[in-house]
């Protein structure tokens, strides 16, 4: 399972979604997307896709690296 944690890099530095997708240029639905990731998956609404470009855009815009910004956790057997 792939985990976002933007979510929670937003709530430490007091930035809603759509402050942060106007500051990063990026769609207000992708951000949400990613924020809403798990829960859309748990109601069988999965994200089946976030561009490279939008993640990279996400990495530029907060000066950090893709394991700051995102998690493999392996699924459970």
């Amino acid at each position: 399972m792939i985990k976002f944690k933007l979510k929670e890099i937003l709530a430490k530095e007091n930035m809603s979604l759509n402050q942060f997708a106007k500051l990063a240029g990026i769609r207000y639905e992708a951000i949400w997307n990613m924020c809403n990731y798990e829960e859309l998956a748990a109601q069988g609404k999965p994200v089946k896709l976030i561009s490279v470009k939008v993640i990279d855009q996400i990495c530029e815009t907060l000066d950090c690296d893709l394991e700051d910004v995102v998690e493999y956790i392996p699924n459970k057997k």
